[in-house]
């Protein structure tokens, strides 16, 4: 009997001891993250990682360029980027370094728009979105004030002049909760710019907009970020337009350069936006916002962005594809399979989920300016049968609209209201 009962005192022991080793492998299998897939790898840019002790970089230009006349722009930048770093990696909630910062920012950058010259712009906008001739219509209307806004505007329009010049520029990754360069001034100096050429150009106006158009399009053969590719395609779209008006006032041919594979691929800008996940995925473990959760035990930052990795690794491999197979893999893209709700790596699950975009309107965007490319090149070469230009190989099937010449988007029609695209690739005859 009592040896039963001290068999039995084991047997419970053992069980128990079995159960405790289980819970601690379960434990370490739970904390023990994996390594950086090769996919992760191949999209690692360590020079986009904040490097504290950076003090040369075209970005900061950028993220200066409302800074006041008399303020050298790369300075102001560098200050806002490593500020922002530094805000972010002592203490994100830092309330007290976020005001002093701001304040000083803001008595470094110039004075807003006025209210009738927000007006004035937003009318510009309007008038070229709608057509390039009310466009320049608009201008000569207002040719006093916009002089005087010219003037105002004229150092901010140089530097951005300059940067467009540069071949080393890189946007790096900023905090997630950073301000980041002013994209609306950059989007007004954009228009700003074309307004300067129509007024400071007395006769030809091709010659001047097709050199702006140049620089802009060998610009974007840096490495850009998606929001800053998004602007410079939809600012050559609006110079192409320009151009054809001018082009048929003037009777004065002239081919424009197309984007070549790299502009055409998003290797680079996927890059860019994927480096922000991993800096947010390392991150995250000591963001104040969520320590009180536990975090060690629901989440893994490299199984994070592992899975991340994967999806944008689908966006890039097609937006290198032939464009003679766009149409169909845009049909039969599939993404991996990411369950939301894992044991293991719980909260990074989630955030897999919810990081990436729909791309496909980038991966299109593209292929839309440079269809309009090619459609102006052969207006401006005359010729207009339908049955010739089709004859290519490149699979681009032209036809004719409302007047315009117009390329067949390489992408299924009945996921296109999906997209909500602005931009087409059509040309006034």
């Amino acid at each position: 009997m009592i040896g039963q009962t001290r068999w039995r005192i084991w047997g419970v022991a053992g069980i128990v001891v079995g159960i405790i080793i289980l819970l601690l492998l379960t434990a370490k299998w739970m904390r023990t993250d994996e390594p950086l897939s090769d996919t992760a790898k191949k999209f690692m840019q360590p020079d986009l990682i904040y490097r504290a002790k950076t003090q040369q970089h075209p970005y900061f230009y950028l993220l200066g360029i409302d800074a006041k006349d008399e303020i050298n722009p790369h300075a102001l930048g560098r200050y806002r980027y490593h500020r922002e770093w530094a805000n972010y990696i002592r203490d994100q909630n830092a309330d007290e370094y976020y005001k002093l910062d701001s304040g000083l920012s803001k008595k470094l950058t110039r004075e807003g728009f006025s209210e009738d010259e927000i007006e004035l712009i937003k009318n510009l906008q309007l008038s070229l979105n709608n057509s390039p001739k009310q466009f320049s219509i608009l201008v000569v209307e207002q040719k006093k004030s916009l002089q005087a806004l010219l003037e105002r505007e004229r150092i901010p329009l140089q530097r951005f002049s300059d940067l467009l010049g540069r071949k080393d520029y890189m946007s790096l990754v900023i905090p997630s909760q950073a301000s980041g360069p002013d994209y609306s001034y950059i989007r007004n100096l954009q228009l700003l710019k074309l307004v300067q050429i129509q007024l400071d150009s007395t006769s030809n106006l091709v010659q001047p907009y097709a050199q702006q158009f140049h620089q802009v399009l060998e610009f974007t053969h840096n490495c850009i970020s998606l929001i800053e590719k998004m602007l410079l395609q939809n600012w050559l779209s609006q110079m192409i337009d320009l151009i054809r008006l001018e082009q048929k006032n003037e009777n004065h041919p002239i081919l424009l350069k197309s984007l070549d594979l790299d502009q055409l691929g998003l290797k680079t800008s996927l890059q860019n936006e994927l480096m922000g996940s991993y800096l947010l995925t390392q991150y995250l473990p000591y963001s104040p916002e969520v320590n009180a959760v536990r975090l060690e035990w629901l989440y893994l930052p490299n199984k994070t962005f592992n899975a991340i990795a994967t999806q944008y690794e689908v966006y890039w491999r097609l937006s290198e594809a032939p464009y003679t197979e766009l149409e169909q893999r845009f049909s039969a893209i599939e993404h991996p399979s990411l369950p939301k709700w894992r044991l293991k790596n719980t909260l990074g699950h989630i955030l897999s989920q919810v990081s990436t975009s729909n791309f496909e309107k980038y991966l299109l965007m593209n292929h839309i300016l440079n269809n309009k490319i090619l459609a102006f090149n052969a207006l401006s070469n005359r010729v207009l049968d339908l049955d010739v230009l089709n004859q290519t190989s490149d699979g681009r099937r032209y036809f004719k609209k409302e007047g315009k010449l117009c390329i067949e988007l390489p992408f299924p029609k009945h996921k296109l209201p999906e997209l909500k695209l602005k931009q087409d690739s059509c040309v006034q005859i």
